[in-house]
C-alpha cells in the first residue's frame, strides 16, 4: 500500500511535468533540437521507477494527512454514509460482507501492471517469432552495402541483417539479440545507405533498451493517461533525434533524398502496431510530418544543454521534496550526467 501511494504521488508530478513540457514544445522546438527531451524523457521515465534510496537520517518531517473514514451502505435501493473506524469501505446489508477498498488496492495495482505486461510483451514476441519464420538472407549487394555502412560508421559486432516479408517497415528488433531487419532490397543504393544508417544508429545508441525503460515505467503507471503520453512523445523525440544524427553536416540536397526516403517507407506500414519494443523507420502519418519538418526545416538550433540541465535540476528537486527517501536520485543523476556529456 505504502509503495502504491509513492507511485501515486509521483505520478502526479511526473504527469504535470509531462504536460507541461508538452505544451511548451512548440515553442522550445523553434529554438532547440529535440536532443535535450530525449534526456528529460528518460529521467522522468527513470524517476517515475518505485526505486527507494535509505537514507541515515529523514531529510524532512514526514507529513500525515488524516483522511476521513467513510462506509457506504447499499441496503436495498438507498444509499447512505455513515463514519467507520475501518476505512472506506462498500457494505451490502444482509450478506454480513464488507468490501472495503484498501483491502483491494494492492492488489488492482499490480493485477493493471500484469495485464499490460502481458498484452504488450505477448503481442511482441509473436510478432517477433513471426519475423524469423520468414526471414531470409539478405543478397550479396544488400550486405555488401550493409557492411560498407558498418565500417564508415565505425560499428563493431554489427547486428545481423535479414530480409523478412512479415515486416512492413525497416527495423531493429530484438533487446537481447538485436537483428535488423528489411520488408525488401529493392531500394536504391543512397536509399538503402540511409536505412541502415538510421537503424544502426538506433543500435549503437542502445535505443531498444530505451524504449523498454519507457514501457516499463508506462505499465507502473497504467492508471495514468499522461504516463501514455510521456511515452509517445518520447518515441518520437527517439526518431527525430535519430534523423539528427544520420543528416548531420549535410546539406540540403542529402536531407531532401534522406527525406524522399522517408516518404517511400509510408507505403510499406504493416505488423508494425504489435512490435512495440522495435524501432520502426515508419512512425505514422503525423510522426512523418514531424520528421520532414525537422529534417528540412531550419538548421542551427541550439542544443539545449541549459534547458536540459534546468529541467532535469528541477524533476530531482520534485523527487527529494515528493517522497521521505531519495527515490531514483541516483539514476537521475547519472542520467543528467550522461545527457550533458553526450550533448
Amino acid at each position: 500500500m505504502e509503495i502504491f501511494l509513492d507511485v501515486f504521488k509521483w505520478s502526479i508530478i511526473a504527469g504535470a511535468a509531462v504536460l507541461l513540457l508538452t505544451l511548451l514544445k512548440p515553442v522550445l522546438s523553434k529554438r532547440y533540437s529535440a536532443r535535450w527531451r530525449y534526456w528529460v524523457w528518460l529521467a522522468l521515465a527513470i524517476l517515475s521507477l518505485p526505486v527507494r534510496w535509505e537514507m541515515s537520517e529523514p531529510l524532512r518531517t514526514p507529513v500525515e494527512i488524516q483522511v476521513p473514514d467513510v462506509e457506504i451502505r447499499i441496503p436495498g435501493s438507498s444509499i447512505s454514509t455513515v463514519p467507520e473506524s475501518d476505512g472506506p469501505s462498500v457494505q451490502l446489508d444482509g450478506t454480513g460482507r464488507t468490501w472495503r477498498v484498501q483491502d483491494h488496492l494492492p492488489y488492482i495495482w499490480p493485477a493493471g501492471i500484469s495485464l499490460f505486461a502481458l498484452y504488450h510483451l505477448s503481442g511482441n514476441l509473436f510478432f517477433r517469432h513471426k519475423v524469423r519464420r520468414w526471414r531470409r538472407t539478405p543478397g550479396g549487394e544488400t550486405a555488401k552495402i550493409y557492411g560498407a555502412v558498418c565500417q564508415d560508421m565505425g560499428v563493431k559486432n554489427a547486428p545481423p541483417l535479414w530480409v523478412s516479408g512479415a515486416v512492413g517497415s525497416p527495423m531493429l528488433l530484438g533487446i537481447f539479440r538485436p537483428c535488423l531487419i528489411l520488408p525488401g532490397e529493392e531500394w536504391g543504393e543512397q536509399q538503402l545507405s540511409f536505412i541502415l544508417r538510421h537503424e544502426l544508429t538506433h543500435y549503437r545508441r542502445h535505443d531498444l533498451w530505451y524504449k523498454l525503460l519507457l514501457m516499463l515505467a508506462n505499465a507502473l503507471h497504467w492508471f495514468n493517461p499522461l504516463v501514455y503520453l510521456l511515452r509517445r512523445e518520447a518515441e518520437r523525440d527517439l526518431e527525430l533525434t535519430c534523423d539528427d544524427a544520420v543528416v548531420a553536416g549535410s546539406d540540403v540536397t542529402v536531407r531532401r533524398a534522406y527525406s524522399e526516403t522517408l516518404l517511400a517507407s509510408i507505403h510499406r506500414q504493416k505488423g508494425l502496431s504489435r512490435a512495440v519494443l522495435s524501432t520502426h523507420f515508419y512512425g505514422g502519418k503525423e510522426v512523418m510530418k514531424e520528421r520532414f519538418r525537422n529534417i528540412l526545416g531550419k538548421r542551427g538550433r541550439k542544443r539545449g544543454i541549459f534547458v536540459l540541465a534546468a529541467v532535469l535540476f528541477a524533476l530531482l528537486s520534485l523527487a527529494m521534496w515528493s517522497a521521505p527517501r531519495f527515490r531514483g536520485i541516483a539514476a537521475g543523476g547519472l542520467t543528467a550526467l550522461w545527457g550533458l556529456w553526450l550533448l
